[in-house]
């Protein structure tokens, strides 16, 4: 039944019929990964795709310089790993755990099988796709336009709406993120990124509790920092 409850949740699975549903369940791989550790790297065959059903990952890669730019998070409902098994090629990037993180897991071949047996799967799986597209549109717009602080208040808004738990204050982003993590997501360093945090701090836009952050303005983060390079 859980299985059956995951896909029910998951964008990719959500237009079949219950009956779909449960015999697709029946072919999941239930999987578990602890804080660190790594589901594929960058270059591995895709052979596999994962339905998070629990915890949350990251997605990044590694430039040639030795700089990492994290371009994913993922979170239960979410599906990762489906580009390489359409394609049929390697992952465009490494995925690791950011906490204990549960998975349910579909083997490549039995997704083609499924996918040719319920064309309407079809839709829903560009939808998902269509959604990553934009929001990777709209990072390099961001990266090419606004300045650190502009990306970085746009990422924090954005992890507060994907991630948020609303408490009295405000929106808690729930992720264990590192400053290092916010850095190689906005393309900036870990000293830069602390004091744009400090800034936003000062304003009444955010808290910080440890390593959690507390968007209390979320219009200020909207309209607030620089917004432009020049």
């Amino acid at each position: 039944m859980r299985g059956e409850h995951s896909l029910a949740t998951s964008a990719l699975f959500t237009s079949l019929e219950t009956e779909d549903q449960r015999q697709i369940a029946q072919r999941l791989q239930r999987r578990t990964f602890q804080r660190g550790q790594i589901v594929f790297r960058e270059g591995d065959p895709g052979d596999m795709l994962h339905i998070v059903t629990r915890g949350h990952l990251k997605a990044f890669t590694n430039a040639v310089t030795g700089e990492k730019a994290v371009v994913a998070i993922f979170g239960p409902g979410d599906c990762f790993g489906e580009i390489a098994v359409i394609d049929r090629g390697t992952r465009w990037a490494t995925v690791e755990a950011l906490e204990q993180v549960e998975t349910l897991s579909l083997r490549g071949a039995e997704f083609w099988e499924i996918l040719r047996a319920e064309p309407r799967m079809a839709l829903p799986l560009l939808v998902v796709l269509a959604g990553r597209l934009r929001r990777m549109t709209t990072e390099v717009t961001d990266l090419a336009c606004l300045d650190l602080a502009g990306r970085l208040a746009r990422k924090l808004g954005e992890l507060a709406e994907r991630h948020g738990v609303r408490t009295d204050d405000g929106v808690a982003i729930d992720l264990p993120l590192t400053q290092e993590d916010l850095a190689a997501m906005v393309g900036g360093t870990r000293g830069s990124v602390n004091r744009a945090l400090a800034r936003f701090e000062e304003a009444g836009a955010i808290q910080r509790l440890g390593r959690q952050i507390v968007v209390l303005d979320a219009e200020w983060l909207a309209t607030g920092p620089p917004m432009r390079k020049f």
